[in-house]
């Protein structure tokens, strides 16, 4: 149910923390706009969250943990008729993410995941469907800072014999990275000591250390 799912997310968070250093994770928090499958038969909403924490085990890897929230209305049948309610949607996933080159102000990646999706219909009961997904996003950051902007569009499969859903998933939010040397900085100094301007994919930028 969708309080299992939960606590998966939880304990997927304590494991990816356990294995890297402070400077080798992040945390993010993402707008959703959910374009579900035609045979859902509910909305294209944006009416959820996504809460994601990384861990930047190589130089192009990332290993992500995430848990997403939506709810949605749509028309359900009682009956003879049909009435207006809405489900909630709880969608736990773990995902890699590959970057060509993670250093740049605007990084791109693309992401394959797999993953747990629950519904709770408030008329009708439970939904719970193995998950997989491929994804396209970016990171965007324009300044010397450990914020940045992200977005992502992923294709999430929601599995089940001889009825599969494909939603489409669209996320833009902000990302926070922990501890350690700025990702701006090439040569091994840290954020704290700016001492050259160099050319970058979005105008200049700082490079920091000697």
């Amino acid at each position: 149910n969708l309080g299992r799912l939960f606590t998966l997310f939880l304990l997927m968070s304590v494991a990816t923390t356990a294995y890297g250093q402070s400077d080798d994770w992040y945390v993010s928090g993402s707008l959703v706009f959910t374009d579900d499958d035609p045979d859902r038969v509910i909305d294209d909403a944006l009416g959820g969250a996504e809460f994601a924490l990384g861990w930047n085990f190589s130089d192009n890897f990332t290993l992500e943990g995430a848990l997403g929230y939506s709810k949605i209305d749509g028309f359900y049948r009682q009956g003879a008729t049909f009435v207006r309610d809405s489900e909630t949607h709880l969608n736990i996933s773990a995902n890699l993410l590959a970057f060509f080159d993670r250093d740049q102000t605007f990084a791109p990646y693309v992401s394959v995941g797999i993953g747990y999706h629950g519904v709770d219909y408030n008329l009708s009961g439970e939904e719970n469907r193995p998950t997989g997904s491929l994804g396209v996003g970016f990171n965007w950051r324009p300044f010397q800072s450990r914020w940045s902007l992200r977005g992502e569009y992923s294709a999430r499969l929601a599995y089940e014999d001889d009825f599969n859903l494909v939603d489409g998933i669209y996320a833009l939010g902000a990302q926070y990275n922990f501890g350690g040397p700025n990702l701006f900085d090439r040569s091994g100094g840290t954020a704290d000591a700016p001492s050259a301007l160099t050319p970058g994919f979005y105008g200049p930028w700082y490079a920091s250390g000697s």
